[in-house]
């Protein structure tokens, strides 16, 4: 489903809030397919359905009652091809999370340029370098 551009005022709304509770990471999966996710954790219901009809994605519930007191929390979930599209449109009002969003774009610019026509792409070696140097790069970021 194509979604509509959200205009400034939510895009800047939103990158606050990516970069207060967002997170990006890279995952690999059979040392060779590597998926790009970005998620914003939050206890608010309504921030994460609001999250869902602005920018699209899904809400996974994390944990939920797990004692007196606690509330639920949710994940807002974009991977791949959404999330990039996603930290596209956010990249110019991020501020703490800038660095990470340039890493997960760089990795999908060397993902697309390797894809051929059919249905399954055929990932070189170099390609799968780059990647894994890029997902090293993203988590040294994130650790600090």
């Amino acid at each position: 489903m194509t979604r509509v551009p959200a205009p400034v005022a939510v895009l800047a709304y939103v990158a606050g809030v990516f970069d207060g509770e967002g997170s990006v990471s890279i995952t690999c999966a059979q040392q060779r397919y590597h998926t790009l996710r970005v998620e914003i954790v939050n206890t608010n219901p309504m921030l994460m359905q609001w999250l869902v009809e602005k920018m699209g994605g899904k809400i996974t519930p994390l944990r939920q009652n797990q004692g007196l007191g606690t509330k639920p929390v949710f994940a807002w979930i974009l991977r791949n091809l959404n999330a990039e599209v996603f930290l596209r449109e956010v990249l110019p009002y991020l501020i703490v999370k800038r660095e990470q969003a340039e890493l997960a774009l760089a990795f999908r610019a060397i993902r697309t340029a390797r894809v051929r026509k059919g249905r399954w792409p055929t990932v070189t070696e170099e390609a799968i370098v780059e990647r894994e140097s890029i997902r090293h790069q993203l988590r040294a970021v994130n650790g600090r």
